[in-house]
């Protein structure tokens, strides 16, 4: 990393975006009225998040290149401080008491929430420091765009209301549970089963609670808008020359992403797999259009799934397999193998981990965090595309990985296997 080298890149960059921007009658800017730059589309957007991504990644090399190493250590465990400040922010709905046009003082926050005005205070100014929030003037906060998301959208709390709940107490407790039981595959031995007190994994406890469900399906849904955009997913395999076909939808929640597909490809067939509880939420709210197309089977994944002599079939696993240890992994293909007949296909959706330094830091940065909630979770794990084809030849030697792709501006990749003789 070199000074000079990285701040051109930057300077580069700026200039490269600017242009693009001005062109395009666009702005940036932290106030909560300009748009989330991640979002931009315009006739030449793919070149200005090239150069969004190019700069954000020196200027994070930037950054480790001139903090000390006290600082540096220091910056990275205060991370988990800001996320527990940000979970007061999210608990006691300070943004829901901020104008959306204005600002507000912290004395009239306090009133509204019932907590100290110091208090209120101290956390907004933790939160300003991250761009969550601003101070436009002494003693008054307002919005930026950032925190007005936090006001305004309904993915926040539903994603919060998972990660302060079970994620951020799991990840907690990763060390206790490696002391505890070492480098286990299994789903019930992880920082989570430390962290609940329990020795049932987080899918038992979930098959046992029916508000947890009704959590954890909106959480489901509501991710697979920013994690994994039904865009990337359609460009990403090629649906439509499947034919006249039925999609097994393996462990589909409540069936968001086969709902989307099948509006989009309708000579296919859905069927969409989960716990019964699940499945009958989910026959709930399906659209009565969607009724002679997508139906719900209760079935546990891990149990030998059935072949279809007359059609074409493509068992199809979103998210699924990060959940879950190679061990655990290779139950799960296995179960679909048993279903699998010449010429049918399955079809995984997940992040694609890159080899260490070879892609965006930043992205990096996020995949590698996701790595660590999933063995938090249940001793699961993000992949590689080398770990996916090891895995596969681990689960049975005559699943093959025929292709995988990552769509571009897209952190989840498609794994498509075949079964060969």
């Amino acid at each position: 990393m070199d000074l000079i080298e990285l701040s051109n890149t930057v300077s580069e960059s700026a200039r490269l975006m600017s242009g693009i921007l001005e062109e395009n009658k666009v702005k940036l800017s932290p106030d909560p009225q300009y748009p989330d730059p991640s979002s931009l589309t315009f006739p030449n957007a793919e070149a200005f998040h090239d150069a969004r991504t190019q700069l954000r990644d020196a200027a994070l090399r930037l950054v480790y290149l001139l903090s000390g190493n006290h600082e540096a250590f220091r910056s990275i465990q205060y991370n988990f401080v800001v996320s527990s400040v940000l979970e007061i922010a999210w608990r006691f709905k300070l943004p829901q008491t901020v104008p959306l046009d204005g600002c507000i003082s912290y004395e009239d926050i306090a009133a509204k929430v019932g907590l100290d005005k110091a208090l209120i205070e101290r956390v907004m100014q933790t939160l300003i420091t991250r761009g969550v929030f601003q101070q436009p003037d002494p003693g008054h906060v307002s919005h930026t765009r950032l925190s007005a998301t936090l006001a305004t959208e309904q993915w926040p709390d539903v994603l919060f209301n998972v990660i302060y709940r079970w994620g951020n107490p799991a990840i907690m407790h990763i060390a206790d549970a490696l002391t505890k039981w070492g480098a286990s595959p299994k789903p019930n031995e992880a920082g989570y089963n430390i962290a609940l007190n329990t020795d049932k994994t987080i899918w038992e406890s979930l098959d046992q609670n029916q508000v947890a469900q009704e959590t954890f399906g909106k959480l489901m849904n509501t991710v697979s808008s920013f994690l994994g955009p039904i865009d990337t997913l359609i460009s990403g395999y090629d649906w439509a020359g499947l034919g006249d076909a039925i999609v097994v939808d393996v462990a589909g929640s409540l069936g968001h992403i086969s709902r989307k597909l099948a509006a989009h490809f309708p000579q296919l067939e859905f069927i969409v797999q989960d716990y019964e509880g699940v499945c009958r939420q989910g026959e709930a709210i399906l659209p009565a259009e969607l009724q002679g197309r997508v139906r719900f089977q209760p079935h546990n994944m891990f149990e030998l799934q059935q072949k279809n002599p007359e059609k074409k079939v493509v068992y199809f696993l979103r998210l699924i397999l990060h959940d879950w240890s190679d061990e655990e992994c290779c139950r799960i293909l296995r179960a679909v193998v048993a279903g699998l007949k010449q010429g049918d296909r399955v079809v995984i959706q997940e992040h694609i981990l890159p080899e260490s330094g070879t892609g965006s830091l930043f992205v990096e940065q996020l995949l590698r965090t996701l790595d660590m909630n999933m063995l938090a979770a249940t001793n699961g794990q993000e992949r590689s595309a080398a770990q996916f084809r090891h895995l596969v030849g681990m689960a049975d030697p005559r699943l093959k990985v025929a292709n995988i792709t990552t769509p571009a501006n897209s952190n989840m990749g498609v794994v498509e296997l075949a079964l060969e003789d």
